[in-house]
C-alpha cells in the first residue's frame, strides 16, 4: 500500500506535466497521455520499490522501519526532482538539461540564474513538506492499524496482479505510440513527449514498413547534424589572414550589458546613450546570436552560431579578432560584473589573454559592480601606456535578474521592489519591467561617464572604436516567459547595438543585423584584408550589406530568422523530437499553407545553414 500511495502522488505530479505539452485533440492522443502518466509513474518510484523490498523480509521491526524510511526518502526525492523539472520547465520552456546541470556545476552559473534567499526559502519548504508527507505515509502503512483495515482489502493478490497488469498495458501502450509516432512523424504525440521529464521510446520502422505501412516523405523534413562532435576538429580560420601591414590600431572599447532589450535604447529610458547612438551608427533590427549568453557572447566574438561552442572550448580555440589584437601588442583588461568561469570565457573568447587582464569585479549587489567596473575602466584608459593602442571589455549586470539600481536610478516609480520568483506571475509583468527600465537608466548613467571621457579627449575619440550592445533580450510574460532562455521571442532575441567608427558617418540602419556582423565589421578598422567568409558568418555591416537569414540559438535548438518567418530547428538527437514550428518574425501564428511550403520556399536557406554551421568544423 506505501508503494501504491507514493504511485499515486507521483501520478499527480506527471500528470501536471502534460499541461505544458499541445493541446489533446485525437482519442489516440489522449490514450497516449493517460498510459504514459500510469506507467512513469511507476517506473518514477522504482527506487523507492527497490529499497522497500528488503522491509518484507525483516525479522526486526526497526531494520523494517528503516527500510521504509529510505524508499519514503527516495520517492521523496523522486516528487522534488520532478517538482524542480516542473519549476523550469514552466518558467523556461525545457527540462532538467545539459544548461542546467551546467548551471549548478560551474561557478558562477548558480547566481546567474537570479535566485536569492526570497525565492529560495518557500521551495526549500515545499521541499521539506514533501519528504514529511513521504515519511508520514510510510509511518502510517506500517505502525497505524487503520490503514490496515481500509487498505486491506485493496492490497490483495487479484486486486495487485490486476494494478500490475493495467501498468503492463499502459506502458506497452505509451512504448508503441512512441514507435507509431516516431514512424509517421505525429507532431500531436512527438510534442506530447517532450512534456514528460523522461520517457522510454521505440523505432518501429522496419517492422512497420514489414506490414505494408507507408512512411511520409522525410526528405521534406530538415535534418540538421550536431556540429559540437567530440570527434570534430577546426579549420578556423580557412585561410591565413592578410592584414596590411601599414594598419593604424585603434583603440577598442567594447560594452556589453546583460539581457538588454532592444526598445530600452530610447530617449526616456536611456537619454545620453541615445544621444551617443546619433553621433555613431546604430543598427535598429539587431539581433542577437543566441537567447542565452554563451550562444550570444560567442557569435558576437567568433562571428560563428553559438552551437559551435563546445568545439572551440574543448580545443581553447579563442577567436581570430584577439589574436589580431594580440598581435599588434594591445593593452587588455576585460572585466565583468558576473564570472568569467560562466559561461566559459576563459576557456574560449578570452582563453588566449593572462589571467591578470580578466577581472570579475565583486561588490555587493550587481549595480554596485557594474560601477565599480566603470571605474576601472576609466582608471585602466587615464594609466594606460598611450605608446599602444588598448581593448577594454565590459560586461554588465544591473539588466539581469533581478535588475537591480540605486535610488537616485528610478525613473518609473512603480516597479516591483522585491521579485520572488516563487510567487511572481504574469500579473506583475508591467512592475517587472518598469524595474528593468530603472536599471537600463542606471546603465546609462554610467556609460555617460565613458561618453564624457571621450569628449573631453578630442585625439582618443577620434582614435577609439566603440561597440555597446546587450548579449540577448528580457522576456517580461509578452509571448508567456519570463526572463530569456526559453524561447526565440523577439523580447528575448532583439536588442541594440550601438558601433562608433573613427571617420564613419552616423547612421541609422533599419536592416536586419546580427552579432556575427560585429567582427567583421570592425576588422577592416584593424587592418584585416582577408574576405570575411575566411574567418566568419558575418558581413562589413559599413559595406550595405543586405542580410537575408541568420540563426539564433539555444542549448540543442536554434531558429532560423528571416524578413517575414521564425523556424525552429532541432539541431541534436537531444532536441530530435521537437517538432520545426513555424512563426511570423513578430512571433504570431502562421498559416497551414506557410507552414506547409515554408520548406520548399525556403531550401536554399536551410541548406545555407547546414553548410554555414560547418564551414570551420573539420570532421
Amino acid at each position: 500500500m506505501f508503494f501504491i500511495l507514493l504511485c499515486l502522488l507521483a501520478l499527480c505530479m506527471t500528470g501536471w506535466f502534460a499541461r505544458f505539452g499541445p493541446d489533446v485533440k485525437t482519442v489516440h492522443g489522449f490514450f497516449f497521455l493517460t498510459s504514459s502518466a500510469i506507467a512513469y509513474s511507476a517506473l518514477y518510484m522504482l527506487p523507492a520499490l527497490l529499497l522497500l523490498l528488503p522491509s518484507l523480509w525483516c525479522k526486526s521491526a526497526k531494520t523494517a522501519m528503516a527500510w521504509s524510511c529510505l524508499s519514503a526518502i527516495a520517492g521523496g526525492t523522486t516528487l522534488v526532482i520532478s517538482m524542480i523539472d516542473a519549476a523550469i520547465l514552466y518558467r523556461y520552456g525545457y527540462h532538467i538539461n545539459g544548461l542546467v546541470i551546467n548551471l549548478l556545476c560551474t561557478r558562477g552559473g548558480f547566481r546567474s540564474m537570479g535566485l536569492d534567499s526570497a525565492t529560495l526559502a518557500p521551495a526549500f519548504i515545499l521541499i521539506a513538506v514533501i519528504y514529511i508527507v513521504c515519511l508520514a505515509i510510510g509511518y502510517a502503512c506500517f505502525h497505524w492499524k487503520k490503514m490496515e483495515a481500509v487498505f486491506g482489502k485493496i492490497c490483495r493478490p487479484a486486486i495487485l496482479t490486476t494494478l500490475a497488469a493495467i501498468w503492463a498495458v499502459a506502458f506497452g501502450y505509451s512504448l508503441l505510440c512512441t514507435g507509431h509516432a516516431d514512424f509517421f512523424a505525429d507532431t500531436e504525440i512527438l510534442a506530447q513527449q517532450d512534456a514528460l521529464p523522461y520517457i522510454v521510446t521505440v523505432r518501429m520502422r522496419k517492422f512497420l514498413r514489414s506490414l505494408g505501412f507507408k512512411e511520409p516523405d522525410r526528405k521534406k523534413i530538415p535534418a540538421f547534424a550536431d556540429a559540437n562532435s567530440e570527434k570534430a576538429s577546426l579549420k578556423y580560420p580557412r585561410q591565413d589572414i592578410v592584414r596590411n601591414p601599414n594598419r593604424k590600431k585603434y583603440n577598442i572599447i567594447w560594452l556589453v550589458a546583460e539581457s538588454l532589450r532592444a526598445d530600452f535604447l530610447k530617449e526616456d529610458i536611456m537619454p545620453r546613450t541615445w544621444n551617443f547612438a546619433q553621433t555613431a551608427s546604430r543598427f535598429a533590427n539587431h539581433y542577437s546570436g543566441g537567447h542565452g549568453t554563451r550562444p550570444a557572447m560567442f557569435s558576437m566574438f567568433y562571428g560563428l552560431y553559438g552551437l559551435n561552442w563546445d568545439v572551440f572550448m574543448n580545443q581553447r580555440r579563442g577567436p581570430v579578432f584577439i589574436d589580431w589584437l594580440l598581435e599588434d601588442d594591445y593593452q587588455f583588461l576585460c572585466q565583468t560584473s558576473s564570472d568569467f568561469t560562466y559561461p566559459e570565457f576563459d576557456k574560449t573568447i578570452f582563453s588566449a589573454l593572462h589571467q591578470d587582464v580578466l577581472v570579475e569585479v565583486d561588490a555587493k549587489t550587481p549595480w554596485q559592480k557594474d560601477e565599480k567596473l566603470i571605474d576601472g575602466l576609466l582608471a585602466f584608459v587615464k594609466n594606460r601606456d598611450k605608446s599602444r593602442s588598448f581593448f577594454t571589455f565590459g560586461f554588465f549586470e544591473a539588466t539581469h535578474a533581478p535588475y537591480t539600481f540605486p535610488e537616485d536610478a528610478v525613473i518609473r516609480e512603480d516597479y516591483m521592489q522585491k521579485i520572488n520568483y516563487a510567487t511572481v506571475s504574469a500579473k506583475d509583468a508591467q512592475q517587472l519591467y518598469n524595474r528593468d527600465c530603472n536599471a537600463a537608466h542606471y546603465l546609462d548613467m554610467l556609460f555617460a561617464k565613458v561618453i564624457a571621457m571621450l569628449d573631453d579627449d578630442p585625439e582618443l575619440r577620434d582614435n577609439t572604436i566603440v561597440v555597446f550592445t546587450g548579449d540577448h533580450g528580457e522576456e517580461f510574460f509578452e509571448k508567456g516567459r519570463l526572463g530569456h532562455n526559453s524561447t526565440f521571442s523577439e523580447e528575448q532575441i532583439h536588442i541594440p547595438l550601438i558601433i562608433k567608427l573613427p571617420g564613419a558617418t552616423p547612421s541609422v540602419c533599419e536592416k536586419m543585423t546580427h552579432h556575427t556582423d560585429i567582427v567583421p565589421t570592425l576588422a577592416p578598422y584593424l587592418g584585416v584584408e582577408t574576405p570575411a567568409e575566411e574567418y566568419c558568418l558575418g558581413h562589413d555591416l559599413m559595406a550595405n550589406y543586405d542580410r537575408q537569414y541568420f540563426l539564433v540559438c539555444g542549448w540543442n535548438l536554434a531558429v532560423l530568422v528571416n524578413h517575414d518567418y521564425k523556424f525552429m530547428l532541432p539541431m541534436s538527437m537531444k532536441s530530435a523530437f521537437k517538432s520545426n514550428d513555424l512563426k511570423h518574425r513578430d512571433d504570431s501564428p502562421c498559416t497551414e499553407e506557410e507552414d506547409d511550403t515554408f520548406i520548399s520556399r525556403f531550401a536554399s536557406q536551410l541548406a545555407g545553414i547546414q553548410e554555414e554551421l560547418h564551414r570551420f568544423i573539420d570532421r
